[in-house]
């Protein structure tokens, strides 16, 4: 996945998202890679 720090910034704004990636540390590890 390329970084971008818009689609970034979109990601953290959402809620449902933010407790998809607690709930999927591996998710975490995988945008981050």
């Amino acid at each position: 996945m390329a970084q971008s720090p818009e689609l970034a910034k979109q990601l953290t704004q959402d809620p449902e998202f933010m407790t998809q990636l607690v709930q999927n540390p591996e998710l975490v590890s995988a945008l981050t890679a």
